[in-house]
């Protein structure tokens, strides 16, 4: 069973909705042979309250080719892939850099 992640008015926080939700759902189906439950996304220290288990998560995003769809997948992973590069290059640098150095020698 896949379950969405849940939102709520964060006045009502201390009252946890989210936990209660959940424990209701588990309630449902734990007679019914369901044997998973998946929180789905990734691993964070909120769904460690509810397992000891945890397996790999990878987002897939599929989406037309137009405009706004477009500026919303550079506005979300344009700047961590730019980072990715230049940490990339920096590193090669680095290691050209050193190459360098040790032919001297």
């Amino acid at each position: 069973i896949n379950i969405l992640k849940i939102g709520y008015d964060t006045e009502y926080a201390r009252y946890s909705p989210g936990v209660l939700l959940k424990k209701k759902i588990l309630e449902a189906v734990s007679g019914n042979g369901v044997h998973k439950l998946d929180l789905q996304g990734y691993c964070e220290p909120w769904k460690m309250r509810w397992t000891s288990r945890s397996r790999e998560f990878t987002p897939i995003w599929v989406c037309r080719k137009a405009a706004y769809p477009l500026i919303v997948y550079y506005l979300l992973f344009g700047v961590e892939i730019f980072l990715k590069r230049c940490a990339s290059r920096v590193k090669a640098k680095r290691k050209h850099v050193h190459d360098r150095k040790d032919s001297r020698i």
